[in-house]
């Protein structure tokens, strides 16, 4: 008896954990933007380069969040470009306008500006 009431607190302690609460897509295209919008309004130059090349994996972590609360292609876009964005930020940088203003439009498209 005592080893079946052992099995069976384990087994609830295990499965009783509720998975994380998603965020609404409202509020995760709002936390996207919350980053995006300081670092593509910044001054443009050698700054702006490395603030928006250190932000990108906040950046891709809001942007997954916003895929998975809309779930269509353009937040699948969004994605995309900011993982090219931060590919750019660990080359060359020289396409890095380009790759930037490629993750603006990609929201706006989301945000559906």
């Amino acid at each position: 008896m005592t080893r079946w009431l052992v099995v069976a607190v384990a087994v609830c302690a295990c499965g009783g954990k509720s998975p994380p609460p998603s965020v609404p897509a409202k509020d995760a295209v709002a936390n996207f933007h919350e980053l995006l919008a300081p670092l593509w309004h910044a001054e443009e130059g050698p700054q702006r380069v490395a603030d928006t090349c250190n932000a990108v994996p906040e950046m891709q972590t809001r942007a997954q969040a916003v895929a998975d609360a809309h779930q269509d292609q353009a937040s699948a876009t969004l994605v995309r470009t900011v993982t090219e964005l931060g590919a750019e930020c660990g080359g060359s940088r020289a396409a890095f306008p380009d790759k930037l203003a490629a993750v603006h439009e990609a929201f706006h498209a989301v945000a559906g500006h």
